[in-house]
């Protein structure tokens, strides 16, 4: 399906915005992109959304060509949106990511000591 561009050029509306309103409007725009990554793993956890439901590379690949066709904003939104989640998933306490690695700091911080180098390759593994 395609788009009748005279229609759409006919409906655009040009909004003019300042500096200050520019950053507000993106810290906006992030806090509700984060909020939608957080409920759909609240959603997957939770089993009230399927696994069916996410996408790998060729999905991602495919929503980031269609959101370029659709212009320079779209694209940049969607990949700003692939950045935030993989930052999200980046920060997760699993043992090989970053969130895990934060995980062990805050363990050895609690007890005041490091793990032992048992306990990390029972974690990892």
């Amino acid at each position: 399906m395609g788009y009748d561009e005279a229609i759409i050029k006919a409906n655009l509306v040009e909004v003019k915005s300042t500096f200050t309103e520019s950053i507000l409007k993106s810290l906006i725009q992030t806090h509700n992109f984060f909020y939608l990554t957080l409920s759909t793993f609240k959603n997957l956890f939770t089993q009230k959304a399927d696994l069916k439901d996410l996408g790998g590379p060729l999905t991602i690949a495919h929503m980031a060509s269609s959101s370029f066709l659709e212009g320079l904003l779209p694209y940049i939104q969607f990949i700003g949106l692939i950045s935030l989640n993989i930052g999200i998933l980046n920060l997760l306490p699993i043992p090989l990511l970053d969130g895990g690695h934060l995980a062990y700091y805050f363990l050895e911080f609690i007890m005041g000591k490091p793990l032992s180098s048992k306990n990390m390759m029972i974690s990892q593994s």
